[in-house]
């Protein structure tokens, strides 16, 4: 199944965490070589919104340590069940919500964007 565009739709492409993460890291080199900047000015953000703490740990253990959530819920179950040394950047929560999560758990959370 792909979507518009032909890009591959994420439930059948889940399969190998550690292999398709591989296949993105091997795009964001491309594209950073073709653009001039250095890959070390680059990093990955791997959305776990939606996906069980198992999927984001697979991400974890091939080498992925910063996840973005956008639902405080999900955040919140996720977070402890995680090596400590993830880190976390939720966004589209009210400021509210980010402080609090913020007191019980390790996350970086991004300033306010003016729409």
């Amino acid at each position: 199944m792909t979507l518009a565009g032909g890009a591959p739709a994420l439930q059948f492409i889940m399969g190998d965490i550690a292999e398709n993460l591989d296949g993105v890291r091997g795009q964001i080199a491309e594209a950073a070589k073709k653009s001039g900047r250095a890959i070390e000015e680059i990093e990955l953000v791997a959305i776990s919104k939606t996906h069980e703490a198992e999927k984001v740990r697979a991400a974890f253990d091939a080498g992925q340590q910063l996840f973005g959530e956008s639902r405080v819920q999900e955040a919140r179950a996720k977070i402890p069940l995680l090596p400590s040394a993830a880190r976390w950047n939720i966004s589209s929560v009210s400021r509210r919500q980010r402080a609090t999560l913020a007191l019980k758990s390790s996350f970086f959370v991004p300033k306010s964007r003016k729409r």
